[in-house]
């Protein structure tokens, strides 16, 4: 998607989420976008107190009709499949399945479904704006359950991609970074997305029939 800036920074600030993400998202110009694209991510987890960070490295696959493949090659393989309807699965490397239902678990799908839809409005509903900056937008959470572990959720970037940090309640808790790029569209087919998402292998299937695997899990 040459051209196309996920979070293209300006310098004007405004007083609610909608308008900033408006102004300074990809989510303005959502609608001209195509329905299917994909990319590469890094992740970063710097773990309690600073004394180790966790880099995972994979690809993402969107689907706006179907949802999110969120799968990690480094240093951990398994894929997590964020759907529209809410029937979320964690994939091992062997493909087998589990269930993504915990709060935080949930919490996240619903976070990366409005990311990468460019859906504003639902972001908008989750959060408030804190402090504004050249390096992103600081989201700070309205659920008091979810407030109480996270402190704030920054979005950010340029023309060539695009970051998430999350910021722990507890100084002693586990930040997290996370850089999309190598953003590219694609026709949404199956075989596009298993050319793609290529472990586990079964990934793009469990975006298409995610009861099919949340039944095996529950048995």
């Amino acid at each position: 998607m040459a051209g196309c800036s996920l979070f293209t920074l300006v310098a004007a600030h405004a007083t609610t989420l909608d308008t900033e993400l408006k102004n300074r998202s990809w989510m303005a110009t959502q609608e001209r976008w195509p329905c299917n694209y994909h990319g590469e991510l890094t992740q970063q987890r710097t773990l309690s107190g600073g004394s180790l960070t966790i880099t995972s490295t994979g690809r993402f696959w969107h689907d706006c009709k179907r949802g999110l493949i969120w799968s990690t090659s480094t240093p951990v393989v398994d894929a997590r499949v964020y759907t529209n309807a809410g029937n979320d699965v964690l994939l091992s490397r062997r493909g087998d399945a589990r269930a993504l239902d915990s709060l935080a678990d949930r919490y996240m799908g619903s976070l990366l479904r409005s990311v990468f839809a460019g859906r504003h409005d639902a972001l908008a509903a989750d959060f408030s704006v804190g402090e504004v900056t050249s390096d992103g937008v600081e989201l700070l959470p309205r659920d008091p359950r979810v407030a109480a572990q996270i402190r704030s959720l920054t979005l950010g970037g340029d023309a060539e991609q695009a970051w998430v940090t999350m910021e722990p309640v507890d100084t002693a808790g586990d930040h997290v970074h996370i850089v999309l790029d190598s953003f590219s569209a694609d026709d949404g087919s199956r075989a596009a997305c298993e050319a793609w998402i290529t472990t586990p292998e079964n990934a793009c299937d469990a975006l298409r029939s995610p009861l099919r695997y949340l039944e095996r899990d529950s048995n």
